[in-house]
């Protein structure tokens, strides 16, 4: 792409992004004098492509006097000066290198936006990061990822964590605050996200699954971190009339490749390796009576809070957010990678009462509701923002 060409799209990005906010301080205003709070635009990025998770968590905005706006990168928000008061959510920070060829490279574009952001508060911008992952996913350049995780660590206004542990469980890494810039908000549950009117005998013929089988799930993106070989292997040792469905879209071709060939070793295991029509998600999770979540890496996961809005329990790894997801109320763990252990796992869980299991896990997704979590998450940023 020239240089040309890429500024075009840049002013483009900028003015559009420009016309958001304009829109957004109206709302803001309208929100702030509804409810008494001092209108604030929030703007954030990345905006997640195929997961609700940003739609959920701000859903209640307007209540504190917040409008959002999302922008797809800092190169595009850099262009931004605005008079009324903004605030920067940063997400994933996986963008930032992604594109390195090489280490020098990744330092660089962390350069880049260590720039833009310091030049943001010089503005007055207040900053808010999530912290998602330890590092990004597929990380190559893990310490010019860290270094820039750090300058967050050190500079935002606000740090929002998932898990009641992250701090212990990045500082290889980074070191987090202690202090009132950390936040604890966790993933709310998908309730009435997903459309949701098939029913079990239906989904379960769509599949071809028999109506006496036992069937875990596990969907979402495909990686290499989601310890799906595991659930081959452990596909294997399970009694007669226990299938595992995987459904999702695979990391790259090579993924996508290896899981149907994995899938063709192991007959009690069936993969749908694709992109998952938004009315399709129904269809996989009615089918089961169970999630199953072999993660062997990673630190949040929303794949539990999608489950528990189908009313389906779970059985996830002694790992990450998942040891406070997975309670002994809604849910089994096993040790990470152990398959055997994936196995008892399971076995326990269908030994249990189902209709106990079934009301804990209603009274843990309506808990954990995206009204409930919304209301906290902006709760938690206004008392630090003001």
């Amino acid at each position: 792409m020239s240089a040309d060409l890429r500024y075009s799209r840049f002013a483009q990005r900028r003015e559009f992004l420009a016309e958001s906010v304009a829109a957004a301080t109206r709302r803001a205003i309208d929100a702030g004098e509804a409810t008494g709070h001092d209108p604030l635009v929030l703007i954030y990025t990345p905006p997640a492509r195929g997961n609700p998770y940003q739609q959920l968590l701000y859903r209640n905005c307007d209540e504190f006097g917040v409008a959002v706006v999302p922008t797809l990168d800092l190169e595009t928000f850099d262009g931004l000066r605005w008079p009324h008061p903004i605030a920067l959510h940063l997400h994933w920070t996986r963008p930032v290198t992604s594109e390195a060829e090489s280490a020098a490279a990744a330092e660089s574009a962390v350069d880049r936006a260590i720039e833009i952001l310091t030049a943001a508060k010089a503005r007055d911008v207040r900053l808010l990061w999530s912290v998602h992952n330890v590092l990004p996913h597929e990380c190559r350049f893990p310490e010019a990822d860290a270094r820039l995780r750090q300058w967050l660590c050190d500079e935002v206004d606000v740090v929002h964590v998932l898990g009641r542990r992250t701090v212990e469980q990045v500082a290889e890494h980074y070191t987090l605050p202690v202090d009132d810039r950390l936040v604890h908000v966790p993933i709310p549950s998908y309730n009435g996200v997903y459309p949701d009117h098939v029913t079990r005998a239906e989904a379960r013929f769509e599949l071809d699954l028999r109506q006496s089988d036992r069937v875990g799930v596990l969907f979402g993106a495909l990686r290499g971190y989601k310890g799906i070989d595991v659930l081959a292997e452990a596909s294997d040792r399970l009694d007669a009339g226990h299938r595992f469905v995987v459904a999702g879209s695979p990391f790259d071709e090579e993924t996508r490749v290896a899981l149907e060939e994995m899938a063709d070793r192991h007959p009690n295991l069936l993969i749908a390796a694709r992109r998952i029509p938004v009315e399709e998600v129904q269809m996989y999770m009615r089918a089961a009576d169970y999630a199953v979540l072999p993660y062997v890496g990673g630190l949040n996961s929303s794949a539990g809070l999608l489950a528990v809005a189908f009313g389906l329990p779970i059985v996830g790894p002694q790992l990450g957010t998942f040891t406070e997801t997975v309670t002994p109320e809604i849910g089994e763990l096993f040790p990470p990678g152990d398959a055997d252990g994936l196995v008892d796992a399971v076995r326990r869980l269908l030994a249990r009462d189902p209709a106990e299991t079934a009301a804990a896990v209603a009274r843990f997704a309506e808990a954990n509701s995206p009204e409930a979590i919304s209301r906290r998450f902006f709760d938690a940023v206004r008392s630090v923002l003001g």
